[in-house]
């Protein structure tokens, strides 16, 4: 494995205050679907007389500069004597480093900026990393969403080397509603997907069908359910329903919370999908109590994945705790060695 792409190599880590993050992960791109996590643990800890709380998970130091005209969206730490100019959108999980400048009309979402680095005029940033002291020209823009929409590789000195992303860079939305939308929907997310996969969950056979030709348009991908969910689902769905991703799951189980769950759940299990799409048509004349439950099935579902995800990230932790003393016994074992020697 080449070495100049290490962590180690490419970042001086004194230089920025989300050193921590990068603790157990060898390459950069290891930590960016950590950041959103990352900055609403630091910045409950950040000294009050230092930085003041702007919103929901948004603190911005006393000695920074931000401009009337920018929007910042949360999770965001903006750093000391830094500078967040005119008209910068910086859509969250950002972190802008001390003596940093986020210039007029520049956008950020899901970035570490060094200390002293500079995007200063016109740019984009997305899913990076900019270095101590990094600077972007007027206009420069960084995105590494491939053509064909399949996962980035990083290819040094011969090498390719997995990500496990389908992009680094910039998610193309038609306009600004779309743009908010998109930028509140990711500031929710607890982690990313691991696929760049997509499962349909609809009520009915024409919701079904415009997810489908949406998908189509916008290069979505809607891969097959294995045979164990098959098999779940038409146990879970009427008779009369069809299986298929998109899922048409009927109207029937949207007035059961417990059955809409059962189906959520068995979607969700299935490692050929990434993420989750709910189908609902919102009609301002009809107060359809179906929302209710299908809130309801959601709100189950989603409690028991975070307890899951808790759960395995303990034993992570636990493990890795494991290994380094295990290692710091071992190291300290051989120091001992080493010294006897010498002392011999």
């Amino acid at each position: 494995m080449n070495d100049s792409i290490k962590i180690s190599e490419l970042f001086d880590l004194n230089e920025t205050i989300a050193a921590d993050i990068f603790d157990g992960c060898t390459f950069p791109w290891e930590v960016l679907s950590k950041i959103g996590d990352f900055i609403v643990k630091l910045g409950n800890i950040l000294p009050e007389s230092e930085y003041e709380k702007r919103g929901e998970n948004v603190w911005v130091a006393k000695s920074a500069k931000v401009f009337d005209s920018a929007y910042i969206n949360g999770p965001c730490i903006i750093g000391k004597d830094a500078e967040v100019r005119h008209c910068a959108f910086i859509r969250g999980n950002a972190i802008v480093g001390e003596g940093a400048v986020v210039g007029n009309s520049t956008e950020l979402k899901n970035v570490i900026i060094f200390n002293n680095a500079q995007v200063p005029h016109y740019n984009y940033v997305g899913d990076s990393i900019l270095g101590y002291k990094s600077h972007l020209g007027a206009g420069s823009i960084i995105s590494n969403l491939k053509s064909d929409k399949s996962l980035v590789y990083v290819k040094c000195d011969g090498e390719k080397i997995e990500t496990k992303l389908k992009k680094f860079g910039a998610i193309r939305v038609d306009d600004l509603e779309e743009l908010i939308a998109m930028s509140l929907m990711l500031s929710t997310m607890k982690r990313m997907p691991e696929k760049a996969t997509f499962a349909s969950m609809n009520l009915s056979g024409g919701e079904t069908g415009i997810c489908a030709d949406v998908g189509s348009l916008n290069g979505i991908e809607y891969p097959d359910f294995t045979e164990e969910t098959l098999k779940k689902l038409k146990e879970q769905l009427p008779s009369y329903a069809s299986p298929n991703n998109p899922l048409d799951m009927t109207a029937s189980l949207s007035y059961d919370a417990d059955l809409y769950a059962g189906a959520l759940r068995t979607v969700m299990d299935d490692p050929n999908i990434g993420m989750v799409l709910i189908g609902y048509t919102l009609l301002l004349e009809i107060a359809d109590p179906c929302i209710h439950y299908m809130y309801k099935g959601i709100e189950k579902v989603v409690q028991e994945k975070d307890e899951e995800l808790s759960k395995v990230t303990q034993e992570k932790d636990e493990e890795l705790t494991r290994i380094t003393q295990e290692k710091d016994s071992e190291i300290a074992r051989l120091k001992a060695l080493l010294a006897a020697k010498e002392n011999n």
